[in-house]
């Protein structure tokens, strides 16, 4: 078996079905159901707001945070649909604009990019297209500068649900429900404080699966906290992990050109802004 392989059947092994049972818990109890039913993890818990909160402080602050308004992380890029590792670049500015750029040591390049209204995609050499639809409004939420610090904005409801070990760490779950509509679990570690993952489903044809990233390696860049290694994973059998590693993380810096090329024409009337999740 590959080194690819052996990292990927221990990741099954060890976290994964963990991950898919977490998943459909904590989507199908609200806290107040858990708690009525006498469970040990769903008592005396924090508030949501609390833990959003104590995250912020974990990562540098809000004064500081919420002080940058561009950054660049620069790094490396093992997963799908890639054979090879390959080189990533991410751009922000805020308050939503994101570029994605991934780069294949001598082959394509995969631009993702939300210029602050529209999302679009590239493949160079290739074909440039604009993004409708669910696809848009996930990159317009993706874009949303400071990510979870921003969760008084970014969601319209949270709640905490319940304790639970997530890859060997004492951690509370989040449901966070974003103004489209659109859920997601967000694991917080209870001794740092820190995000340890996000859970979501992920729909394949007619079927729902649940999807996990998780967070690693923190370091600190300029006084902010940020994790050094990041795994995607669908929990689906041979599903490959996809694994995005920083290597540097820029505050401030040159500006960055999130325009679309003028050969794509206008944007889509259905840019995800009214979707619904």
């Amino acid at each position: 078996m590959t080194i690819g392989g052996v990292m990927q059947a221990a990741l099954q092994r060890s976290w994964l079905p963990v991950v898919a049972a977490l998943v459909a818990l904590a989507f199908s109890t609200s806290a107040a159901s858990a708690q009525a039913s006498n469970d040990p993890a769903t008592m005396n818990l924090p508030p949501a707001e609390e833990i959003y909160e104590r995250y912020i402080e974990a990562i540098g602050g809000r004064d500081k945070g919420f002080a940058i308004k561009r950054k660049e992380f620069r790094g490396v890029y093992d997963g799908e649909p890639f054979e090879n590792t390959v080189i990533l670049r991410l751009w922000q500015e805020y308050p939503n604009k994101w570029a994605l750029r991934i780069s294949e040591p001598a082959g394509r390049t995969v631009n993702s990019v939300f210029d602050g209204e529209h999302g679009w995609q590239s493949v160079e050499p290739g074909r440039s297209m604009w993004l409708e639809g669910t696809k848009a409004l996930e990159m317009r939420e993706n874009a949303e500068f400071y990510g979870e610090a921003n969760y008084k904005e970014r969601y319209k409801s949270i709640e905490t649900l319940r304790r639970a070990v997530f890859r060997d760490k004492e951690c509370y779950l989040v449901a966070s429900e974003t103004h489209s509509g659109r859920k997601y679990i967000v694991v917080f570690e209870v001794d740092s404080g820190l995000q340890a993952g996000v859970q979501a489903y992920v729909t394949e044809g007619a079927k729902r699966l649940p999807f996990t990233v998780t967070y690693d390696k923190y370091q600190e860049f300029d006084g902010i906290m940020i994790p050094t290694e990041i795994t995607q994973q669908i929990a689906r059998d041979g599903a490959r992990p996809s694994i995005w590693k920083l290597r540097d993380a820029i505050f401030g810096g040159d500006e960055h050109d999130y325009s679309a090329p003028e050969s794509m024409g206008e944007p889509p009337a259905d840019d995800g802004s009214a979707s619904g999740g």
